[in-house]
């Protein structure tokens, strides 16, 4: 994911605003649910894929053809909180079934 993240950027235009975000979220969402099936311990690894958002967000102000956004940042962020309420929803359900 981080090489898609820092090469040329080649995507088709969907026609749905902000695709850009619901693929950054998407992506972190799935990072956070399967590191969390591996390490169990949320805080930990939400503060690592917090930090390589945003060492990637950083990197690519420096690449000349990709850009920075905090817009991304914290597209990142909403994909780790949705895939961290995605482990307590089931977590839960799992408890009362």
């Amino acid at each position: 994911m981080s090489y898609l993240m820092l090469t040329p950027l080649n995507a088709p235009d969907v026609g749905v605003d902000n695709a850009d975000k619901i693929v950054h979220a998407a992506c972190y969402g799935y990072l956070f649910v399967s590191g969390y099936a591996v390490f169990r311990r949320a805080f930990p690894l939400w503060i690592f894929l917090l930090g390589h958002g945003a060492f990637v967000e950083l990197i690519q102000g420096y690449i000349p053809f990709r850009s920075a956004s905090a817009g991304d940042l914290a597209a990142d962020g909403a994909g780790l909180l949705l895939g961290y309420i995605m482990i307590r929803l089931f977590a839960f359900f799992r408890r009362t079934t």
